[in-house]
């Protein structure tokens, strides 16, 4: 049953009159009929000033229309970002990180919503990566953000920073359990990785330290370790100061991984950083782990003198990868080749090896050849195909003094070593795995392939993604806090990744959270009425949404509390 205004039209001769009429269409007798209710008279003497009284006097008996008397009646309020919030909103709870929260130990002296904080500054990390005092400003005046419309102080924030950070350990049990639940987790192989992350200002806790690997940053840092599992979710992760060396940290990450995770059988993945005997003769023997971890090429006396030295045909698995098997005392290793890499790294070898060439042959023409001499020799990419002279002893066979304070080395004459140039050679698109698991040569090359994920979660965590780094708080609750809000925003990401490549959409992550914030929300006062207004989303994300499996809710709700809609 529906009503509508009827346009009649009449003719009189030449003229032509319309005439209104207000008509119901009924069913009567299974066919429908078209029942006048009130003639209106001819359009053009239609007093329209007593329509809108006639309708104005009907607007208090009305269900689901509202009728304004003009412009005045609508108050708009505040227009802000709504569908990348929406959507991260959406994942945090399909994560239930929104009941792991909720269901931490509860502090008396805790006046505040932990849970409702904790997703701020995680979905902020996500989506605008800012200090905790911008955060403050960008909830309440940026996004609508779901609870929090009349923004936050950053007090609290600190303040849910230290209870969150205290409970790493449970979140990330409980944690682990929902994303077996979700993805069925394959924690058959888990990789193992670390990064460093630098600070500003000076830093006052134990964990900043200057590192000892990162010559090119002259910042304390700290070293943030990461376990992720086969499907790429972060599953673990500690923070270490900054001066610990990678190999160090192995032994402890693994004894935590089985111990807090119940996993009695894996295989450690981990690159050339984290190999050394001792660490491999524990993981195997004591915790009962396989392993696949990379062998430094030049440093590792077996790999340099005897595996890269074996013969035997590669096995092209990829366009770019080909694979040896090679067993040296009992030990087996897969030698990988990478044509394309090893073309660059030759065509860069050149390269160094004619500006090194040029600046030798310059220094006769130099203004302070002393100078220019020691910058060559500063220079630790040129430097190393220099010839150097034997120990205590001349290309011509004198003896060099010994140096001390009072006296000099003899000088020698700069030239490039062909030796070294052709040892350098040897290692160009080559690398070398050593593993003791239950695979084929072709699967421990292709997992060993896959360490890359960690790479890319890393990428993230300091990119404009997520920007782990710079870190500007000084204690270390703090410092671990920050790190984990870090951490689950990345999980965050993963998920929607995985969301996305399962509905075959191509589009990252943080591209889709951009085309998001277009999605935009207004809030209106409608006659005192608060109301949220959203536009249309675009057919991208619509498909975004679906792929998420997020449910936007109506392009027009009514607020329920005055003042959600005054913020």
């Amino acid at each position: 049953m529906s009503t509508f205004v009827r346009h009649k039209t009449l003719r009189r001769g030449s003229k032509k009159y319309v005439y209104l009429q207000l008509v119901r269409n009924e069913r009567v007798g299974g066919r429908h009929v078209q029942r006048v209710l009130q003639n209106l008279g001819r359009e053009d003497q239609l007093d329209r000033a007593q329509v809108d009284r006639t309708i104005a006097a009907l607007a208090p008996l009305t269900k689901n229309l509202l009728v304004l008397k003009g412009p005045e009646d609508i108050d708009f309020k505040s227009a802000r970002s709504f569908g990348d919030v929406f959507l991260t909103d959406q994942i945090w709870r399909q994560l239930g990180l929104d009941e792991v929260v909720d269901g931490l130990p509860r502090d008396d002296r805790r006046k505040f919503d932990l849970e409702l904080l904790a997703r701020c500054m995680v979905i902020n990390r996500l989506i605008w990566p800012i200090s905790k005092l911008a955060a403050t400003r960008w909830v309440g005046r940026d996004v609508d953000f779901p609870g929090l419309a009349e923004g936050v102080d950053v007090d609290l924030l600190y303040r849910a920073m230290d209870h969150f950070g205290r409970h790493k350990d449970v979140i990330e049990a409980l944690l682990f359990d929902r994303l077996m639940t979700l993805f069925n987790l394959d924690v058959s192989l888990v990789f193992y990785d670390t990064t460093l992350a630098y600070f500003e200002g000076e830093g006052m806790g134990k964990l900043v330290r200057f590192s000892r690997k990162n010559h090119k940053i002259e910042k304390k840092e700290i070293l943030i370790c990461v376990v992720m599992s086969r499907d790429g979710f972060p599953i673990y992760h500690e923070v270490r100061p900054g001066n610990v060396n990678d190999v160090s940290t192995v032994i402890g990450i693994v004894r935590n991984l089985k111990r807090r995770f119940q996993i009695q059988e894996c295989v450690f993945v981990g690159d050339g950083g984290m190999h050394s005997e001792d660490n491999i003769r524990v993981i195997e023997a004591e915790l009962k782990f396989r392993t696949i971890v990379g062998v430094p090429l030049r440093k590792n006396a077996t790999v340099r003198d005897d595996v890269l030295r074996r013969p035997g045909r590669y096995h092209q698995i990829k366009k770019n990868l080909r694979v040896k098997e090679v067993e040296v005392e009992g030990q087996r290793y897969v030698l990988g080749f990478n044509p394309e890499e090893a073309r660059r790294e030759k065509s860069r070898r050149l390269h160094l090896l004619k500006t090194l060439q040029e600046r030798i042959d310059a220094l006769p023409r130099a203004k302070d050849a002393e100078k220019a001499r020691a910058k060559i020799l500063a220079d630790p990419k040129r430097s190393r195909y220099l010839w150097r002279p034997k120990k205590r002893s001349t290309p011509g066979g004198e003896t060099v003094r010994p140096r001390t304070r009072k006296s000099k080395p003899r000088w020698y004459p700069l030239k490039i070593d062909w030796n070294r140039v052709r040892e350098a050679a040897r290692y160009d698109g080559k690398h070398v795995i050593q593993t003791s698991a239950a695979l084929s040569r072709d699967e421990v090359a292709r997992v060993y392939r896959d360490l890359q994920r960690l790479e890319y979660c890393f990428k993230h965590l300091k990119s404009a993604a997520i920007q782990v780094r710079p870190v500007f708080h000084w204690k270390d609750r703090r410092i671990r806090a920050h790190v984990l809000i870090c951490i689950l925003a990345l999980v965050m990401e993963r998920m929607i990744q995985r969301r996305l490549d399962d509905a075959a959409i191509e589009i990252e992550a943080p591209r889709a959270l951009e085309e998001l914030a277009g999605l935009r929300s207004a809030i209106q006062l409608v006659q005192g009425k608060a109301y949220r207004f959203r536009n249309e989303p675009s057919p991208l994300v619509t498909s975004i949404l679906k792929a998420c499996q997020a449910h936007l809710p109506p392009r027009v709700q009514e607020l329920s509390r005055r003042k959600e809609a005054m913020a």
